[in-house]
């Protein structure tokens, strides 16, 4: 998964008339892909390498 990807995807669940349940559809897939969205957020800075802090702060 590349960043890219992942915030396509957040953007696109909000536009449904339900956004609520559109977003935890995605989200509920994105959980099962955790370890790619660690790795494609590897990169940001000031979180020493824990993407799962910068999901956090979303």
């Amino acid at each position: 998964m590349k960043v890219h990807e992942l915030v396509a995807a957040c953007a696109k669940a909000v536009e449904p008339s339900d956004p609520m349940s559109s977003t935890r559809e995605v989200l509920e897939h994105l959980h099962a892909n955790v370890e790619a969205i660690e790795h494609a957020l590897g990169y940001i800075s000031g979180i020493g390498g824990n993407a799962r802090q910068a999901v956090e702060t979303f």
